[in-house]
């Protein structure tokens, strides 16, 4: 689980938040727990180098899979400033994936057409 997740290649190249990774760590050793289950040290030591890392407003990606093939992925540099640079709408909306995949689903010649 934890190579699939947060000890991924693909987290390692686009970072998601830091409290994110955390929080999602911390259920995973909750859950275990509860169902009595082995937690992976991985977990416990992500945390703990989590910890390490300045809570900043750094820049971190959102990782969107378009469909079950997980190499169909669409990763977004997103900011946690409200306002950066004058503008607003540093993060990706949600909806935007749902519209990604309703367009996979139509027939494009009827779209391009109007």
């Amino acid at each position: 689980l934890y190579q699939a997740t947060v000890g991924s290649q693909l987290t390692t190249q686009f970072p998601v938040e830091r409290d994110y990774c955390i929080r999602f760590c911390k259920s995973v050793i909750q859950l275990c727990q509860d169902c009595n289950l082995e937690v992976s040290e991985q977990f416990y030591e992500k945390i703990g180098e989590l910890h390490l890392q300045p809570s900043s407003a750094a820049d971190f990606y959102k990782t969107y899979f378009l469909s079950s093939d997980p190499s169909l992925t669409v990763s977004l540099r997103e900011a946690s400033a409200v306002i950066s640079g004058g503008t607003t709408g540093l993060s990706s909306w949600t909806a935007g994936e749902y519209l990604a995949c309703w367009l996979d689903g139509q027939d494009r010649a009827r779209l391009v057409e109007g």
